[in-house]
C-alpha cells in the first residue's frame, strides 16, 4: 500500500498475521513422536542384532515395555503423542471459533474423531472378523476419542470447569486403581505356559513357549482370552500391585502389542 508522508511516497505493508504462523516448538515435538512412531525401534533393534554392547542393550531396554510397573521411554510414546494432540487443539480450535464460530469448531471435532476413529478400524483389520473379535479399541480409536472428549470439553467449558474436571478424572482414575477387584493373573507368556503346564494343557503351554505374534482370533489369543475370563479369583488395591491392570480390553491388547 502507498502513502504520502510530508511530501514523500513511501511503501507500507500490513504486519504479518499471527493466525497462520505455526509453534515450531509443537511441531518439532510432533515429528520427533512421529519419528518413533514410524519404526524408528526397528533400526535401534536391528543395531542391536547386528552388535550388541551397552549402548544397544540400554537403547533397546527403553525402547520395550514395561512388564506391568514402571515405565520405559517407549511406554511415554503413545501419551506423548496424546499430549501434543491436547496442545495442539487449543491453538487450531480457538482459531476456528474465532473465525467461523462455535458450531464450526464442533463440526470440525466431529468429522476429524469418526473420520480417525474408522481409520483406527480399517487399521487393525476391519471388518475381517466377526463380531465380537473386531477391535475397535486401537491405538488411533483411543486418539479420536480423547481428541472428541477434549475438543467438546475445550468448546464448551471454561477453564476452572476444565482444571475440575481434569481433577475428577485424575481421582477417578485413582480411584479404580485401588478399589475395584480384577483377575489374579499375570498376562505374560512364561506364566501364561506355566498356569497351562499345572493344569495339564501341554498343547496350550506350547502356545505360550514358541515364538510368535498373538493377534486377535489366533490360538495364542483364544488361549489367552480363555484363561484370563476362567479366572475366579480376584484382588484389589496394593495386593494387585505388578499383577494385572483394570480393563480386561487393556490387557488383551497389551498382550498383543507386546508380543
Amino acid at each position: 500500500m502507498t502513502t504520502a508522508v510530508e511530501g514523500k511516497t513511501t511503501d507500507t505493508f500490513p504486519e504479518k498475521s499471527t493466525l497462520g504462523q505455526r509453534l515450531m516448538s509443537v511441531d518439532a515435538l510432533r515429528g520427533f513422536d512421529m519419528f518413533w512412531i514410524i519404526g524408528a525401534d526397528s533400526l535401534v533393534y536391528a543395531l542391536h542384532r547386528m552388535r550388541e554392547n551397552k549402548t544397544t542393550n540400554f537403547l533397546a531396554y527403553e525402547l520395550d515395555h514395561a512388564d506391568w510397573e514402571g515405565f520405559h521411554f517407549y511406554d511415554l510414546i503413545f501419551p506423548l503423542f496424546v499430549f501434543i494432540m491436547g496442545v495442539s487443539l487449543v491453538f487450531s480450535l480457538t482459531k476456528t471459533i474465532q473465525n467461523h464460530g462455535r458450531p464450526q469448531a464442533v463440526k470440525r471435532v466431529f468429522i476429524r474423531s469418526i473420520l480417525l476413529f474408522a481409520l483406527g478400524i480399517i487399521y487393525s483389520g476391519g471388518f475381517s472378523h466377526a463380531w465380537p473379535d473386531i477391535r475397535l479399541m486401537g491405538v488411533l480409536n483411543r486418539i479420536a476419542l480423547a481428541y472428541f472428549f477434549g475438543g467438546m470439553l475445550f468448546c464448551f467449558c471454561k477453564p476452572r470447569t476444565l482444571v475440575a474436571i481434569c481433577v475428577s478424572l485424575l481421582l477417578g482414575y485413582w480411584a479404580l486403581l485401588a478399589f475395584t477387584p480384577i483377575r489374579n493373573i499375570q498376562l505374560e507368556r512364561s506364566n501364561l505356559a506355566q498356569l497351562a503346564e499345572q493344569a495339564g494343557d501341554s498343547d496350550t503351554a506350547t502356545l505360550f513357549s514358541q515364538p510368535g505374534v498373538i493377534r486377535p482370533g489366533n490360538p495364542a489369543w483364544l488361549a489367552t482370552e480363555k484363561m484370563f475370563y476362567s479366572t475366579t479369583n480376584h484382588i484389589a488395591g496394593k495386593d494387585a500391585v505388578a499383577t494385572n491392570i483394570i480393563v480386561s480390553d487393556a490387557v488383551t491388547n497389551y498382550v498383543a502389542s507386546k508380543y
